[in-house]
């Protein structure tokens, strides 16, 4: 179920959905991106930044293909060594990708 809500909310960027812009520099989707690939990088330092570059254009390019979007986050997990889909670091993602939103969403008001 999370993973079908990351992949909504992505898409939701994606598709242009949020017309509140998140930084005045870059459109959301582009925006988006950086954001995800930082959060990555600090929280896997020991991953190549083309391996950050391709597990984010996943997110992107699969947000609507849920079970294609599920398996490209298990392979980044086996990429990472964590054994299971509800590990820590999924939630952490999770969570800190949807409470980003909401704060930029806000913070647009």
């Amino acid at each position: 179920m999370h993973a079908t809500i990351l992949a909504y909310m992505f898409s939701l960027v994606e598709l242009g959905r949020i017309t509140v812009p998140f930084s005045p520099a870059h459109d959301n989707t582009l925006y988006v991106q950086e954001f995800v690939a930082s959060l990555l990088r600090a929280a896997f330092p020991h991953l190549s930044d083309n391996q950050i570059k391709i597990t984010v254009q996943g997110l992107f390019n699969l947000d609507q293909d849920i079970p294609a979007f599920k398996e490209h986050l298990r392979d980044f997990l086996v990429q990472i060594r964590v054994r299971h889909i509800g590990s820590l670091f999924y939630m952490q993602l999770f969570v800190a990708t949807f409470c980003w939103l909401v704060y930029c969403i806000n913070m647009a008001h």
